[in-house]
């Protein structure tokens, strides 16, 4: 009984998300990049794409990736 329930406790820390994981994204535009790291997935590709359109001279940019 007691070996399960330390299966259990470790499979759940193993699944729960910790603070270290965060989304990266990337956006690319006309000769700028912008990245955008956080760890809301939407945050990240909104701080991406505020990157690179402050950075692009036409600002228009598109999201090229997105990690955990």
């Amino acid at each position: 009984m007691r070996s399960f329930a330390a299966m259990i406790a470790v499979m759940g820390a193993l699944i729960a998300p910790s603070q270290a994981s965060a989304w990266v994204c990337r956006a690319d535009g006309f000769g700028a990049q912008g990245y955008g790291r956080s760890l809301s997935v939407a945050q990240a590709r909104l701080i991406a794409l505020r990157e690179c359109q402050f950075r692009s001279l036409l600002h228009a940019c598109a999201l090229i990736s997105c990690r955990p």
